[in-house]
């Protein structure tokens, strides 16, 4: 499924564990709730799109445009968003442990409630975040 065109696809509870959509084009995609543990979306376009509740585990999410894109109550253990913009996203009440955020834009992103124990940070731009009540990474 390498650069498939999903573009406003429902996908609500589908499981594609260990898939690649790497480039796919996903914008306003509906996710939730789905099983995507260690799906690879390396430079996927998933702007606006609603992962709410999903598994996400190991997902790969280097240089991927996430701007708005909705994350709440998702689950994101080590998931990788190297180089990925995420500006505006919602990661409220989010489970990111030992997620790799380096690099990343995160500016007016939403991580309230959230779980960061062990994430990298490293150069993560945080400008005007929310991070009421976040659990963050020792630094």
């Amino acid at each position: 499924m390498t650069q498939a065109d999903l573009k406003n696809a429902n996908l609500a509870e589908a499981s594609l564990s260990q898939t690649s959509l790497h480039g796919a084009n996903l914008l306003g995609a509906v996710l939730s709730q789905a099983n995507l543990n260690q799906v690879n979306f390396t430079a996927a376009n998933l702007t606006d799109a609603n992962l709410g509740e999903a598994y996400l585990v190991e997902a790969n999410f280097k240089d991927a445009q996430l701007t708005r894109t909705f994350f709440y109550e998702a689950s994101l253990q080590k998931a990788n968003f190297s180089g990925a913009n995420m500006r505006q996203a919602n990661l409220s009440r989010a489970n990111l442990q030992q997620a790799n955020f380096s690099s990343a834009n995160l500016a007016y992103a939403d991580l309230s409630l959230a779980d960061l124990t062990g994430a990298n940070l490293d150069n993560a731009n945080l400008d005007a975040a929310d991070l009421d009540g976040t659990i963050l990474p020792d630094l």
